[in-house]
């Protein structure tokens, strides 16, 4: 459907959740179920469709995938028998399923919700003990990882247009928050609603907030930036 709500039309014959688009717009990355041809049935592989409902199974095994801004690669996260979803590591791939790399191996603390910056050069996801994650960043080949927040559970790291900040959601206090991407200078922002699903520079109109100068219309997961008079509702 279109931003506006209107529009909305159903892709035949793909179903599945966890949708992510191509940067092109012509395709789309999601999560879904998938038979083998020895009958063996996974619940959570990686597929891409193109508007037409013309599926193609990526990965077997695989969840929450993200496309890479400049198109190129796939992240995701999986795991492997026997708790397939309790100790998850995150992987990347071309955009065709090839080349399928490893970027995490901690085997005692799920990995999981990949997050590109805007440069396609890292990735943000959350990581940590199970019910107690906290939001890491990496290079885009696995390398230098660090941890970003402490101190409480943080949830579905969101980048800003600029790759400067990542949004996130800290559900045991109910509130986003932002970071700066070297881990300093979190902020909570005053929404309601819940986990961020995108971040948005919104050109149009300005506004003053609480004293501080002009700026343009910005938004995390909704189109209401706090300090300009309107609250979202998620």
């Amino acid at each position: 459907m279109t931003a506006d709500g209107k529009g909305r039309r159903l892709i035949e014959g793909v179903s599945g959740g966890w949708a992510t688009w191509s940067p092109g717009g012509d395709r789309i990355a999601l999560q879904g179920s998938a038979l083998a041809p020895d009958g063996t049935f996974s619940c959570c592989a990686i597929w891409v469709t193109d508007l037409d409902g013309k599926k193609t199974l990526l990965s077997f095994h695989g969840r929450e995938p993200d496309w890479s801004p400049d198109g190129s690669k796939i992240a995701f996260s999986a795991g492997a028998p026997p708790h397939p979803h309790h100790v998850e590591d995150l992987y990347v791939m071309n955009a065709d399923g090839s080349g399928v790399t490893q970027l995490t191996d901690t085997q005692v603390r799920p990995e999981r919700l990949p997050s590109w910056s805007p440069d396609s050069k890292m990735i943000a996801y959350e990581g940590g003990p199970l019910g107690s994650p906290e939001i890491w960043v990496m290079n885009a080949d696995g390398t230098s990882n660090r941890r970003l927040t402490e101190g409480g559970r943080a949830e579905h790291p969101n980048w800003s247009p600029d790759g400067k900040e990542i949004a996130f959601w800290r559900p045991f206090r109910d509130r986003l928050s932002i970071v700066k991407v070297d881990g300093s200078g979190e902020r909570k922002i005053p929404v309601l609603g819940g986990p961020p699903s995108d971040w948005q520079a919104i050109p149009g109109p300005r506004c003053r907030a609480r004293g501080r100068p002009e700026r343009e219309l910005g938004a995390v997961g909704c189109r209401a930036p706090s300090g300009c008079g309107a609250r979202c509702n998620g």
